[in-house]
């Protein structure tokens, strides 16, 4: 998230907020929704006359939405998470050094890591998949030439039509960089939100039957 600040939640040292942190969110979250609004504009020219396109269309919006939304939630709020993080880290070692964690509690801790790292993994594999798209059909087109056909271009990771033109190769090339470029933060938001409610939810359960011992 550009968040080099949050760093220091489990340190000592006290948050030091970066004036340059705030470009790669607007960068983020500005580039999410150009693209969703473009697949929105071309929802609106497709509806009418190809129904399964609109609806693919639709389901590409949807978590593009989402996603940008969880950013902006991350970053207005990202004060309160930072020192929720460092309240749950006082807590854990105040417990710890108490002998107040059973093995269940710290196992439960550890569990939730590892289903988020399986998380992560596994998202990165599904946006990977949906990335790669372009570079497959390009790639197939080269090694098995078509004599009586072209490559148009017209294959985007997204499907939008978009305001500027992408039928040469360089445009097409810095349309689709562009578009991984929005893939890696639809990505990133994604998984930073629903790891860290897993992990929050976890800490929270574990927290509240050590105040029951």
């Amino acid at each position: 998230m550009g968040l080099s600040s949050m760093r220091s939640v489990f340190a000592d040292d006290s948050r030091q907020s970066k004036c340059w942190e705030v470009g790669p969110f607007v960068f983020g979250v500005s580039i999410i929704i150009f693209t969703a609004l473009s697949e929105m504009r071309t929802l609106s020219q497709v509806i009418q006359y190809d129904l399964n396109y609109a609806i693919e269309i639709f389901t590409a919006i949807c978590p593009g939405v989402l996603c940008a939304v969880k950013g902006v939630r991350l970053w207005t709020h990202r004060a309160d998470l930072y020192w929720l993080l460092r309240r749950f880290k006082y807590l854990w070692d105040s417990a710890n050094s108490r002998d107040l964690l059973d093995d269940n509690m710290k196992e439960a801790a550890r569990s939730t890591q590892f289903m988020r790292f399986c998380y992560t993994i596994v998202v990165t594999v599904l946006v990977t998949s949906y990335a790669v798209r372009p570079y497959i059909l390009l790639i197939d087109h080269r090694l098995r030439p078509h004599p009586n056909e072209s490559f148009d271009y017209s294959m985007t990771v997204y499907p939008s039509s978009y305001s500027f033109s992408t039928d040469t190769p360089f445009s097409y090339f810095l349309c689709v960089t562009y578009e991984q470029i929005v893939i890696v933060f639809v990505a990133l938001y994604w998984i930073s939100c629903d790891t860290l409610f897993a992990q929050l939810t976890t800490h929270i359960c574990i927290h509240y039957r050590v105040c029951n011992l």
